[in-house]
C-alpha cells in the first residue's frame, strides 16, 4: 500500500496573511522555503551563544 502526500505551495504573500488573520503566530518555528512551510527545531544554547559572540563582534567593527 503506498501512501500520498499532499503538499500545498504556499506565497510569501500567503504566508504574511496566514500571521494577519492568526492562522500563525509571529512567534511561530515555521519558515517557507521554495513554497514549503517548514517546522522548524528551537534554537539550542550552543546555537545562541554563537549567536551572541557573532553579534558582539558586528557591533565592534
Amino acid at each position: 500500500m503506498t501512501i500520498s502526500l499532499v503538499r500545498h505551495q504556499f506565497t510569501v504573500k500567503q504566508y504574511h496573511q496566514m500571521v494577519t488573520v492568526g492562522i500563525l503566530t509571529e512567534n511561530e518555528r515555521v519558515e517557507l522555503i521554495r513554497g514549503e512551510m517548514i517546522d522548524m527545531s528551537p534554537i539550542g544554547t550552543r546555537h545562541a551563544g554563537c549567536v551572541n559572540r557573532l553579534v558582539n563582534i558586528l557591533i565592534h567593527l
